[in-house]
This record gives C-alpha cells, sequence and structure tokens, in this order.
C-alpha cells in the first residue's frame, strides 16, 4: 500500500485540531501531514498548533506574501516524503 503526504494550509484556523484530530486517526504507517502556516499569529501557533505536531505531523512557515495559496501548496510539496500528495 502507498502511502501519502497531506498538505494542509492554515491561518489562524480555530478548528484545526479537529481537523488534523481527524486526519491524524485515518493516516497509516509512514503517511505525513503537513500543516503550511500562512502567517498565523504567535499565540495561535504556541497555543493551538505546536500542541498537535509528533513526528507525523510537521508544520512548515510561509515566508512569501500572505495569502499565496499556490506557493504555500508548492512549499509543503517540496518538504513531502512520499509519492501521492493529498491537498
Amino acid at each position: 500500500m502507498s502511502n501519502i503526504s497531506i498538505i494542509m494550509l492554515c491561518h489562524n484556523s480555530k478548528s484545526i485540531d479537529i481537523c488534523v484530530s481527524s486526519l491524524s486517526e485515518q493516516m497509516q504507517g509512514n503517511d505525513e501531514l503537513w500543516i503550511v502556516d500562512d502567517h498565523s499569529d504567535p499565540i495561535f501557533l504556541k497555543e493551538t498548533v505546536k500542541p498537535l505536531l509528533n513526528d507525523s505531523i510537521r508544520i512548515l512557515h510561509a515566508q512569501q506574501h500572505r495569502g499565496n495559496r499556490s506557493y504555500n501548496r508548492n512549499l509543503g510539496a517540496q518538504h513531502a516524503q512520499n509519492n501521492i500528495l493529498l491537498f
């Protein structure tokens, strides 16, 4: 069975914990989840996102202009370890 890399964009989304929880329950083997942060508030990142991270759930921080979804998706794809990408 093939492993997948999930790339999820994020900007101060209060429901991210529900989404990550649902995805992590469905992940198998070497599946991975990349959260690409698009300039969220530091408090949001510290209190909401950082507790969700582990070996298979990681975060990337966008460096370009805010709201550039194409750049953010490509950033996640560059770091993905698996051949199947899910956005």
